[in-house]
C-alpha cells in the first residue's frame, strides 16, 4: 500500500496542488464510507443529521464506538457528533463508560461523566472489574429513571489503516512543502494488495467484544440468562446476528451468571455477587490432537497479575514451551493414569482431608490410537502452577505467527482436563485453521486441585461450559 505520483500534463496554476489537497481531506471527513467500512455488520444510527456507529441495547444501555478526535474520526465516531448527539436526546443524563485501554480522551467533552474500566482488546476482563461495572452503572440507572449508560470500546485497526492515513498524510505534507516540484502531478494513487485487503477485512471483525462482554454482563446482573442477553446484543448491536463472537468473552459471560444470586427473585432486591476464591491449579501437560502440516506449535501460558490501585491486570507470563510429535514408545505418553480433581466419595459436608485425589484409568486420549494421528505434546517437568485468570496462546514459531489462544479461570475446572476445539479458540485466522485436521482438539491437563480453596466450585460448575 503507498502513494504513486504519476505525471501527465501540466496543471494550471501552483495553488492547484494545495486544492487537491483540501478537496481530498474534506471529502473523507465529510463522507461515511470509511467509518461504515469499520462498523461493518454493526447497526448504526442516523440522527440530528449524523451517521453513528450506535445502537441501542436497551432503552437505557447504548453501545457505540469509540469518539475520536482528528485524524481518527474520518472511520471513527467523531467526537463531536457524539457529543452532540448525547447532549441533543439525553442532555445531563447519560455517562460513558470506556473500557479501551489503548487510547483515552478528556472526560471534560461529556461534563466528566465518564469512567474507566480497560482491558485488552479480544480479551477478557477479571470478576472484579466485571462487578465494579455492574454495580456502577446500575447505581447510575436507579438515581434517576432518565439515566442511561454509554458503554464503547475500540475499532482496533492495527498498523494498516493507520499506514492508510500516515501514507496519505505524508503525500499530502510533501505536495505542501514541495509544490514546486509536482506542478506536473495530476492524482494520487492509492493501492491495497489483496494480502492486506483480507487482513483489513478480519481487523474489521473487532470493536464489539469488550462492549458486548460487559453489556451482557450488565444485562446477566438484571436477570437475564448468557444466552438471552448475548442473543439480546446480537440482534440490537449487529445486522448479522454476530454479537460477542470471540469465544473466551462469551465464556466470560457464562461464567459471571454462575457466579450471581437472586436473593429474593429476579428485581425485588440486590443481587449477590459470589467472587470466586483463588484456587491454584497444576498445569502438566499440553497437549495438541489431530494437528497437520506441522511438527511443533509453541505456547506462551501467563495469568493475569493484580496491581495494587490500578484497576487493569496485565498478563504476566509464567510458562513458555513448545509441544512436539508425540513419538510412540514414549514412557511419559504411555502413562495410563491423571488425576481428578475430586476425591472418592466427595459428598458436601463430608471431610476427607487426608484423602488422596482419585486415580482413574486412561481415556480414549491415551490410548493408542493417538498415535494414528499427528499429536503435538508438551510435558511439564515441573508441573507450573496457574491461578484465577489464565491465557494460553499457541504460536507458529516462538516470536511472531500467533495461531489462535484460549482464556479460562482455574476456579470454573472441575475436572483435571480442559478440551478446546477449534470453535472453542480464539481469533483462529488462515494460519490456524492450516494445522487442525478434522478432529482438532488442544487439551491441558491439570493436577490435583486446591480442595480447601475450590470445594465449593467443583460440585456446582462444569468442566467448561462453552457457549
Amino acid at each position: 500500500m503507498g502513494l504513486e505520483f504519476t505525471k501527465a500534463g501540466p496543471i494550471k496554476g501552483a495553488n492547484t496542488t494545495l486544492l487537491l489537497q483540501h478537496k481530498i481531506l474534506s471529502y473523507l471527513s465529510a463522507s461515511s464510507f470509511i467509518r461504515n467500512l469499520v462498523s461493518k455488520k454493526r447497526r448504526r444510527m442516523l440522527v440530528g443529521g449524523y451517521d453513528l456507529d450506535m445502537s441501542y441495547i436497551t432503552d437505557r444501555l447504548l453501545a457505540m464506538s469509540f469518539p475520536a478526535e482528528r485524524m481518527r474520526a474520518m472511520y471513527r465516531n467523531p467526537l463531536w457528533q457524539v457529543k452532540s448527539v448525547l447532549e441533543m436526546i439525553h442532555q445531563g443524563h447519560y455517562r460513558v463508560y470506556n473500557l479501551c485501554i489503548e487510547e483515552d480522551y478528556d472526560p471534560s467533552h461529556f461534563h466528566g461523566r465518564v469512567e474507566k474500566f480497560p482491558f485488552d482488546d479480544n480479551h477478557v476482563p477479571h470478576f472484579e472489574m466485571m462487578k465494579s461495572f455492574c454495580e456502577s452503572v446500575h447505581s447510575w440507572l436507579s438515581d434517576d429513571p432518565k439515566n442511561i449508560a454509554v458503554v464503547h470500546c475500540m475499532v482496533l485497526l492495527a498498523k494498516l489503516l493507520s499506514s492508510f492515513f500516515r501514507h496519505l498524510y505524508k503525500g499530502y505534507m510533501t505536495l505542501q512543502m514541495h509544490k514546486k516540484s509536482f506542478l506536473k502531478t495530476e492524482h494520487i494513487c492509492i493501492t491495497f494488495s489483496p494480502l492486506k485487503l483480507d487482513i483489513l477485512h478480519r481487523n474489521l471483525q473487532a470493536g464489539k467484544g469488550r462492549t458486548g462482554l460487559m453489556v451482557c454482563a450488565y444485562l446477566v446482573y438484571t436477570g437475564l440468562s448468557a444466552e438471552e442477553a448475548l442473543q439480546l446484543y446480537a440482534q440490537k448491536r449487529t445486522t448479522n446476528n454476530e454479537g460477542v463472537s470471540i469465544p473466551s468473552q462469551r465464556r466470560y459471560v457464562g461464567y459471571w451468571e454462575k457466579l450471581l444470586s437472586f436473593t429474593r427473585g429476579i428485581g425485588n432486591g440486590p443481587v449477590d455477587v459470589h467472587l470466586p476464591q483463588p484456587c491454584s491449579r497444576e498445569l502438566r501437560r499440553i497437549r495438541l490432537y489431530d494437528a497437520v502440516n506441522t511438527n511443533s506449535v509453541f505456547f506462551v501460558v501467563s495469568e493475569l497479575q493484580e496491581i495494587p490501585d490500578q484497576m487493569n491486570r496485565p498478563p504476566v507470563e509464567v510458562a513458555k514451551r513448545c509441544c512436539r510429535q508425540i513419538k510412540k514408545g514414549s514412557e511419559a505418553n504411555c502413562s495410563p493414569r491423571y488425576f481428578l480433581s475430586y476425591v472418592e466419595g466427595d459428598e458436601e459436608g463430608a471431610t476427607q482431608e487426608s484423602e488422596e485425589p482419585r486415580v482413574v484409568v486412561q481415556m480414549d486420549t491415551e490410548s493408542p490410537i493417538l498415535y494414528q494421528k499427528n499429536c503435538l505434546d508438551y510435558r511439564f517437568n515441573k508441573p507450573v502452577e496457574v491461578k484465577g485468570d489464565v491465557r494460553v496462546i499457541f504460536y507458529q514459531k516462538m516470536i511472531g505467527g500467533r495461531l489462535f489462544y484460549a482464556c479460562f479461570n482455574t476456579a470454573f475446572i472441575k475436572s483435571s482436563l480442559l478440551q478446546f476445539t477449534i470453535r472453542d479458540l480464539d481469533k483462529v485466522g488462515s494460519a490456524g485453521r492450516s494445522i487442525c485436521g478434522p478432529a482438532f482438539c488442544v487439551e491441558l491437563l491439570f493436577g490435583p486441585a486446591n480442595r480447601s480453596l475450590s470445594s465449593a466450585f467443583s460440585s456446582n460448575y462444569d468442566v467448561m461450559n462453552l457457549y
